[in-house]
């Protein structure tokens, strides 16, 4: 077991520039891992070489830095609640994550990570109606790792957002919740004004 009762920190998906990867590599740098390891899960592609070798500069890579092995959709649920904690670092200034809904929050949640996101509007709203996480400020060089430092000297709190992340997607975060809303627009049926009573 690599983390060796350690607090489990992941990023799960992608590796492509601009989602905010080498800043965690670099944010590791000021994060105690004699308390916490980093975990790095997505496809062997360029950039993943890219953050390996990154990774590889901090002499922590394979101390408390890993690089697992990607999993297949149907298995990210299952992977993810291996971790204690789900990093969305996508770099909140790219005009195409402005509005971004990334698959990662949902699976994280079902998971019941507690999680660490960029300043996204849509995943900050959502962490905060069910207090699962926290948002730092991503164009803040320290505030990655002050979060992550708060969080891992909390293992309680981490634990709790968790379990309300995990509770809030089984009774309104889902797709069965969602359907008849995004039903009835597709056939334009639906009255905009009733999905905020």
């Amino acid at each position: 077991e690599m983390a060796r009762g350690r607090l489990r920190i992941l990023y799960q998906g992608g590796f492509a520039a601009h989602r905010g990867l080498e800043q965690i590599i670099d944010a590791w740098a000021a994060v105690d891992d004699t308390k916490a390891v980093l975990f790095f899960r997505g496809p062997n592609n360029e950039f993943r070489k890219t953050l390996l070798a990154r990774a590889k500069q901090t002499h922590k890579l394979d101390q408390s830095i890993f690089f697992l092995p990607s999993a297949s959709e149907d298995k990210l649920i299952v992977a993810a609640a291996h971790a204690d904690i789900g990093l969305i670092p996508y770099l909140s200034h790219i005009e195409n994550h402005h509005g971004a809904c990334p698959n990662k929050l949902g699976q994280y949640m079902q998971a019941g990570l507690a999680i660490a996101s960029a300043n996204l509007p849509f995943v900050k709203s959502i962490l905060k109606a069910s207090e699962c996480g926290v948002i730092y400020d991503d164009q803040n060089q320290s505030a990655l790792s002050d979060s992550l430092t708060e969080l891992i000297d909390t293992p309680d709190r981490v634990q709790a957002m968790g379990k309300a992340g995990k509770a809030f997607a089984i009774n309104i975060y889902n797709f069965d919740v969602y359907f008849p809303v995004l039903n009835d627009l597709y056939r334009g049926q639906h009255d905009a004004r009733s999905a905020h009573e």
